[in-house]
């Protein structure tokens, strides 16, 4: 991904540009491939990139599997997690300020002390 950011000038791509479409097929292959535990880390570098916010996404998250993952007291505001598998995901303690979370699978997800409003989570799957 780093190649991505510097070679190939991911942060200055277009939309359905194909380096953008490597970059969403590389994080989604990785997020299926790593432990809870690292799911998080690979969403703590994408959103610290810049790549995941909401209304400019570089990278698509759509389908990501982040499911069971642990993603406590990760800072995550203004991110776009639409059509991500959360269940049973781990967010207490998340800043989930302004996150986007349109029908996001958030079944089973730990919300406890997490800062959200109601209203992100309207259109996602919680039950």
């Amino acid at each position: 991904m780093l190649g991505l950011l510097l070679d190939k000038n991911l942060s200055g791509s277009q939309p359905g540009s194909d380096v953008r479409e490597v970059a969403r097929a590389r994080t989604l292959t990785a997020l299926r491939r790593v432990g809870d535990t690292r799911k998080g880390e690979v969403l703590r570098f994408l959103h610290e990139a810049g790549l995941i916010y909401r209304g400019k996404a570089i990278v698509d998250l759509r389908e990501a599997d982040l499911s069971s993952a642990d993603l406590s007291n990760i800072k995550l505001s203004g991110a776009d997690l639409s059509g991500t598998d959360l269940s049973n995901a781990n967010l207490s303690g998340a800043d989930l300020n302004n996150v986007l979370f349109n029908g996001a699978n958030l079944k089973g997800a730990n919300l406890r002390g997490a800062s959200y409003t109601q209203e992100q989570l309207s259109r996602a799957f919680i039950q």
